[in-house]
């Protein structure tokens, strides 16, 4: 059985591409689960196939990681 997507995504992405932008402007909404459902599967989707999109995901993951981090480290210094 081979599972097709509706959405087609090639390896090499333009990152100015319409798809490739949207993503990019969905990728904090997603982090913070403020996407609805059908338009966060449409974002994995296509980080599934854009190798220049997954890596934009991952650093903004891990700014994000780190921004929380650091809050939280504050939050208890202020605590004492």
């Amino acid at each position: 059985m081979t599972i097709t997507s509706d959405v087609r995504i090639t390896d090499v992405c333009e990152v100015d591409a319409p798809e490739c932008r949207s993503t990019r402007a969905a990728m904090h909404d997603y982090l913070n689960r403020r996407l609805p459902p059908d338009r966060e599967n449409h974002l994995e989707v296509h980080l599934d196939g854009c190798a220049a999109c997954i890596r934009a995901f991952i650093d903004i993951r891990e700014v994000s990681w780190k921004r929380r981090a650091a809050a939280g480290t504050a939050a208890q210094d202020g605590s004492s």
